[in-house]
Order: C-alpha cells, then structure tokens, then sequence
C-alpha cells in the first residue's frame, strides 16, 4: 500500500509540475508574441516616418541618425525574437533544423531583403540630409523615389509573414515530441 501510495503521489507530483511548466510556457509564449507586434509596430512606424519628417537643423539630424539606428536594432530584434521562437521548438532542440527551415522559408529569405532595403534607404536619407539637403529635395531624387518604394513595398509581406510565423509556432504541435514521432513512424512505413 505504502509503495502504490508514493506512486500515485509521485504521478500526482508530475502532473501538478508539468501543468505548472505548461503554464509558464503558454505565458513565456505570449510574451515573445508580444514582442515580436510590439517590435513589428514599432518598425512600422519609423517606416512610416522618417521619410517624410523634416530634419532642418544639426539636432534634427543627429535624432535622424539616431532614429535610423533604432530602426536597424528593431529589425535585428525581430530575427531575434523569431530565432527565439524557434529555437524553443521540438524540431531545433533535437536538430531537424531541416524541416524547421522548410516551414519557415519564406520570413527566412524576407528578413535579409527587407534588411537591405531598409539600410540602403536609411544610408541614402541619413547621407543627403546630413549634407544640408532639404527634405523636399531629397524626394526629387530618382533614386531615393525608388530606394523608399520598394522598401515599403517589401515591408508588407515582411509584416505579414513575421506575423504568420510568430501565429504557426503558437501550434502545440511544434513543441510535441509524440506527434513527430509518430509523424516520422508514418513517413518509415509509407516506404
């Protein structure tokens, strides 16, 4: 009797500690979705600024180059904060890196484009204003025109899939060893 006792005890013990990890999980979880919102509007909205702010004076212009390089810690706290998601995952801890990436491609290759554009803008911007160029004369170059546009054009898919990915990797079945398991029992007995 004693030793059924401890067992139940013991299974008891298990339950009441996973469900208390789950718990925290579930809450660790939600809190790198929120980051990720919060660093994602955040980027909106020095997207959605700083080309159109004027910067007339020297002050101006420094918060410019400072505001540039919030912009730049924001993106790489976006990669951040994904890499974080999926680093938690079943498929990263036990190295299946492969099928991780498969499903993650596209915010995969989105992340160095959006990158680029964002630091080709940013460096033309902060390079023509800092040489006392007015706004509006940085809006009658070409190539600025071109620079800001395709940048906002791919921020819209980059925003959608950061958003896609951080919602996928919410599924439980990201962080459930039976299912891929069984996942991978399935695949052996199909050949």
């Amino acid at each position: 009797v004693y030793l059924r006792d401890l067992i139940i005890m013991k299974a008891s013990t298990t339950t009441r500690r996973s469900d208390y990890f789950r718990e925290q999980y579930r809450w660790l979880s939600h809190g790198k979705v929120f980051f990720m919102l919060l660093f994602l509007l955040t980027d909106l909205a020095l997207n959605s600024t700083l080309d159109y702010d004027t910067y007339n004076n020297q002050i101006a212009k420094n918060i410019l180059l400072g505001l540039f390089g919030l912009q730049v810690i924001v993106q790489i706290s976006i990669f951040l904060v994904l890499f974080l998601a999926t680093a938690d995952t079943f498929l990263f801890r036990v190295g299946l890196l492969g099928v991780l990436i498969r499903t993650f491609r596209s915010v995969l290759v989105i992340h160095p484009i959006y990158f680029a554009f964002t630091l080709a803008t940013g460096a033309y911007r902060v390079r023509n204003l800092s040489d006392s160029a007015q706004l509006t004369e940085l809006w009658e170059s070409n190539r600025f025109i071109a620079l800001s546009y395709l940048q906002k054009i791919v921020a819209v898919p980059y925003y959608v899939l950061n958003i896609r990915a951080t919602i996928k990797l919410e599924d439980p079945i990201f962080y459930n060893k039976e299912a891929w398991i069984a996942l991978v029992n399935e695949q052996r007995r199909s050949r």
